[in-house]
């Protein structure tokens, strides 16, 4: 693609641009996750993962701007290149997990599914106390509910800031008329 082939002549020209960071504090790689350019991604990394553990001037790191547009395979390459990925926290404590579902990207939550990276992920609590199931729960969206239901070790009992937990905010949607099947499947 155009990128890719921009990506690598830029690179071959000058190697530190892969570092560059412009006035909001995005690097190339967060553009590149942006666009959710694969194969512009791994040119980047094979030359230097250092900008994937640089976060812009939203606390965003380029793993949490791949989740927040839906680039689900984009996050699994970014993750074989950078394991620890899945710990990158952004300003408010949330991992990529939290900003997919905040987002309602079930499909990078679905690709995700059975890893051990989703396991490691799915009960951290962000600065608010919540878990991803909280928030899938807060956002109404059953078919992240019923994913992250499915991953064994899921607790749905974690108690976030307000003293709710996830099972507590599904209880207040039925109220409302929304329903959840928060049983787990393991």
């Amino acid at each position: 693609s155009f990128i890719t082939e921009m990506t690598q002549e830029l690179l071959q020209w000058n190697p530190a641009l892969v570092k560059e960071v412009d006035e909001s504090g995005s690097t190339p790689l967060h553009y590149v996750a942006s666009v959710g350019n694969v194969s512009a991604m791994k040119l980047l990394l094979r030359h230097d993962t250092s900008p994937a553990y640089s976060s812009d001037s939203n606390g965003l790191f380029p793993v949490h701007i791949a989740a927040k547009m839906g680039y689900g395979q984009l996050i699994y390459e970014l993750c074989r290149f950078c394991p620890d990925c899945d710990e990158l926290l952004d300003s408010r404590g949330r991992n990529f997990l939290h900003i997919a579902i905040e987002h309602k990207k079930w499909k990078v939550v679905w690709r995700f599914s059975g890893t051990a990276e989703l396991v490691r992920m799915a009960n951290v609590m962000d600065s608010e106390g919540n878990t991803p199931l909280h928030l899938a729960v807060k956002n109404a969206d059953q078919m992240i509910v019923s994913l992250l239901m499915a991953t064994k070790g899921v607790l749905p009992n974690i108690v976030n800031n307000q003293g709710l937990t996830a099972l507590d905010l599904a209880v207040l949607a039925t109220d409302k008329g929304i329903s959840y099947t928060l049983v787990s499947f393991t």
